[in-house]
């Protein structure tokens, strides 16, 4: 499958002219542009004393560099996520269709990995998904640095993940999240999201997830 990009208003091409297609992972960068406006300390009038500071957020693809930082980050958060070393880790991103992590100015402050259908990944919440669904994206993990949550970072990374799934006609999105223990913040996060969901999995006696969907074609 050749997978592109989805074009955002709000996004600006980190290369020059369109995106290129790939078929297992991304091979392009874009750059979001946040905007936050300064009172400048000066007697000027309000209008003129507003001052636009400009901070750069890059969502791009997994870089050898970045290994070491995303083992880290998924490490932090292993109680909500499986465990992954660095064979795991590149392995999931050879499969990957979206390998992909976001920089707030310069630093890795999270990341998002994704699968379409059919691909051999032993995942059990991935192949409930693959048995009962002909087309969809996978979102197998995504973690967001503790320092940088409520930013709104981890919607971008969905925007992004859903305006993939988009451009390529796929038509649902997927993704699961512990009930037990329950996963409350993003929990709330899918429910504003939009997603819905389709089955309980039990892993074991002391872990349950929720399969849930999101429809975008």
């Amino acid at each position: 499958m050749i997978f592109l990009q989805r074009t955002f208003t709000s996004l600006v091409h980190a290369h020059a002219g369109r995106t290129q297609g790939f078929s297992s992972r991304t091979n392009y960068s874009w750059l979001f542009v946040r905007t936050s406006l300064i009172l400048a300390n000066c007697n000027l009038p309000l209008k003129t004393a507003l001052c636009a500071k400009r901070i750069m957020m890059i969502i791009r693809e997994i870089l050898s560099k970045d290994i070491d930082t995303i083992l880290e980050l998924n490490e932090k958060f292993v109680d909500v996520l499986s465990p992954m070393d660095k064979s795991k880790l590149l392995r999931l991103i050879e499969i990957s269709a979206l390998s992909v992590v976001i920089e707030d100015e310069s630093h890795v402050v999270g990341f998002l990995i994704a699968l379409i259908e059919n691909v051999e990944y032993e995942s059990i919440n991935y192949q409930w998904f693959n048995e009962n669904y002909g087309s969809f994206l996978y979102i197998d993990r995504i973690v967001i640095s503790e320092k940088s949550q409520g930013k709104g970072i981890a919607s971008k990374l969905y925007q992004y993940a859903l305006g993939s799934a988009i451009d390529n006609s796929i038509p649902c999105v997927f993704a699961e999240i512990d009930v037990m223990p329950p996963n409350e913040a993003s929990l709330l996060f899918h429910k504003k999201m939009g997603f819905k969901e389709l089955e309980l999995l039990k892993h074991s006696e002391e872990k349950m997830v929720s399969l849930q969907k999101l429809t975008v074609n």
